[in-house]
């Protein structure tokens, strides 16, 4: 739905794989963030900061998969 709704692009099946990837890879990140965040010693409310880290990263991960494919036709 992310491609169709807020990128307006189609989800083929190399594009639902790669998002797939995409989001196994934004979650290591924030338990990277989460494992950072523990051996700073912050408190448990921080934990939150991470929305911080995987936020950017899942837009940015969209946007290069899901780009809109009206931008790909090319002006004769």
């Amino acid at each position: 739905m992310t491609g169709r709704w807020v990128f307006q692009s189609h989800l083929s099946p190399l594009r639902a794989a790669l998002y797939a990837v995409a989001y196994v890879a934004i979650y290591s990140c924030g338990l990277g963030a989460l494992q950072l965040l523990a051996l700073w010693g912050a408190p448990p409310l921080a934990n939150g900061a991470t929305v911080f880290v995987t936020a950017p990263l899942s837009f940015l991960a969209g946007r290069l998969i899901f780009t809109n494919d009206n931008n790909r036709k090319q002006v004769a």
